[in-house]
């Protein structure tokens, strides 16, 4: 059994950024809800394949609204602008096609409102906590590193209420 001499051991470095979003995690994690399991009751959903790099437009298209564009010139029609937007929403989050989307778009237009509105409140509370820890330009990074830790969150809990009871998670 060899010995290594001479190199003393250092613990990994953590940047005081990371510190400060992981507090700014633990500080908002209770008052945040985790999408889209924390709004899934039993509604029945739809397994899609999509593009993982697809994009949609701010605005309802006129004409075939519920048509993502898929390279090569294929098309997946979703049925509605609504859930579209769901997709977009799990995409956003880092879920993986094949998605689970509702099948109710009213339904999956509520989560996918419910969603931007916690988005943006989430933003601007981490960015007021975030100042108790750190200053100047770091704020927007640490910021940014407290929403990745919430959509991993969000991701461990899976797209719907069954996956997240299945990981011990609130619903």
């Amino acid at each position: 059994m060899g010995r290594v001499t001479g190199v003393p051991f250092a613990a990994p470095q953590v940047k005081p950024a990371d510190m400060a979003a992981r507090r700014v995690w633990e500080e908002l994690s209770p008052t945040v809800r985790l999408f889209p399991s924390g709004l899934l009751g039993d509604e029945e959903l739809q397994r899609v394949q999509v593009p993982r790099n697809f994009k949609i437009s701010d605005q309802e298209p006129m004409f075939q609204p519920g048509i993502i564009s898929v390279p090569g010139g294929k098309e997946v029609d979703l049925g509605s602008y609504d859930r579209v937007r769901y997709a977009s929403m799990l995409i956003t989050m880092g879920f993986l096609p094949p998605l689970l989307i509702p099948t109710d778009p009213s339904r999956a237009g509520v989560i996918a409102d419910a969603f931007q509105s916690q988005l943006l409140a989430f933003r601007a509370q981490a960015r007021a906590r975030a100042s108790n820890y750190i200053a100047g330009p770091s704020i927007h990074g640490v910021v940014e590193a407290a929403e990745r830790l919430w959509l991993r969150a969000c991701r461990e809990h899976g797209m719907s209420a069954v996956a997240a009871e299945q990981a011990g998670g609130q619903t």
